[in-house]
């Protein structure tokens, strides 16, 4: 086996054993912070108020893209495998769930279709939606794309709250989680279900990469099937109605594989000791966001994770100062960065800068 693949493969067996290393495990995506950007085949359908249908894409339309990114993370050398996935610039599951989707300039959104509650029955995942259709395509073409050169993986995924706004509406939903919290709750399940079936299709279509798998969109090789989720629109709900209507959805979520993650906003850091507390829960995912916290803001929730047994992914426009703050203020393990660049040359800077500091370490 190439050693260049031994040593990804040891640098992740370590990260999910808890091994001390000499520095964080890092991975890099190059291009704009927003994702549907990165894609040139997607810019004719980033227009203003465009309804997007399954029909206008074609995943082979995209393979120069996925290339192209592919190209970028051997240039730079990062540690973690490249990942590919059905075009995450689609909001899928809230398509899969008979969302209608728009275009803006910079990305695709779900409008709500639930208006009565009478309707709920409605709500139920079809091997037959075509937006579900057009998501195992894009995964079968990536796999025979591939010929074993990077994994297939799950996109971004909206989680059972973020489904639950878009299904009825984001500024519905903090008044519903009063008026109707046991239809809230029952709609969460169905999503929540709805979620896990899709993950698990992609699982059966996706090969095996090196005798496991990838978190998606963050490229985190583990051995075995891999889920990871978010719940983005807990930061504008109660944080006892959250716990009761849909924190045990996330349990459910990680409950499907032993290696999985959550996405979590600073926004929602409020949560972040009610996630921790999530048994089967293995990873956090914390962002850099523009425009909130900085990286040495954060420290005290990073070491939260790590202190709670975890692991940490650490994601976003991380600079060299970023970096020493992490390796200096935080324990050298259990820790992924993955770094959002604009170029190559800056993430090779960037990666080189790294393997310095775990030199002198």
């Amino acid at each position: 086996m190439d050693k260049k693949i031994l040593d990804k493969l040891r640098r992740h067996a370590a990260f999910w054993r808890g091994e001390i290393t000499e520095r964080p495990m890092i991975g890099f995506q190059i291009g704009s912070y927003f994702m549907a950007q990165r894609y040139q085949a997607a810019a004719p359908l980033l227009q203003p108020g465009k309804l997007i249908t399954p029909e206008m894409l074609d995943p082979r339309e995209f393979l120069a893209d996925y290339e192209r990114q592919y190209q970028y993370t051997l240039d730079i050398g990062q540690d973690a495998f490249y990942a590919a996935e059905p075009y995450t610039g689609i909001p899928w599951m809230e398509g899969i769930l008979g969302c209608p989707i728009s275009a803006t300039a910079e990305s695709m959104w779900a409008e709500h279709w639930l208006e009565d509650w009478a309707d709920m029955d409605n709500v139920k995942f079809d091997m037959n939606n075509p937006w579900f259709r057009k998501f195992i395509q894009f995964v079968d073409v990536l796999a025979e794309y591939s010929k074993g050169r990077f994994p297939i993986a799950q996109p971004i995924l909206r989680g059972p709250s973020d489904m639950v706004g878009a299904l009825i509406g984001q500024s519905r939903l903090p008044l519903e989680v009063y008026d109707n919290p046991e239809l809230v709750k029952r709609l969460a399940n169905i999503v929540t279900d709805a979620f896990i079936q899709v993950v698990d299709a992609l699982q059966h279509h996706a090969p095996a990469f090196q005798g496991g798998y990838s978190i998606g969109f963050y490229h985190l090789w583990a051995p075995e099937h891999v889920i990871w989720y978010q719940e983005d629109l807990s930061a504008i709900l109660s944080p006892t109605l959250f716990r009761d209507l849909f924190l045990d959805c996330g349990v459910k979520i990680s409950q499907y594989s032993s290696y999985n993650a959550l996405h979590v906003h600073p926004s929602s850091f409020f949560m972040l000791d009610d996630f921790l507390k999530i048994e089967p829960l293995k990873v956090i995912q914390i962002n850099k966001d523009v425009g909130g916290p900085s990286i040495p803001e954060m420290l005290p929730e990073f070491k939260k994770v790590i202190e709670s047994g975890k692991k940490l992914i650490i994601w976003g426009s991380l600079d060299e100062e970023d970096l020493l703050a992490v390796v200096n203020e935080l324990p050298k393990h259990s820790i992924y960065i993955d770094i959002v660049a604009e170029t190559v040359d800056e993430g090779k800077k960037i990666m080189e800068y790294a393997r310095e500091l775990g030199a002198s370490k």
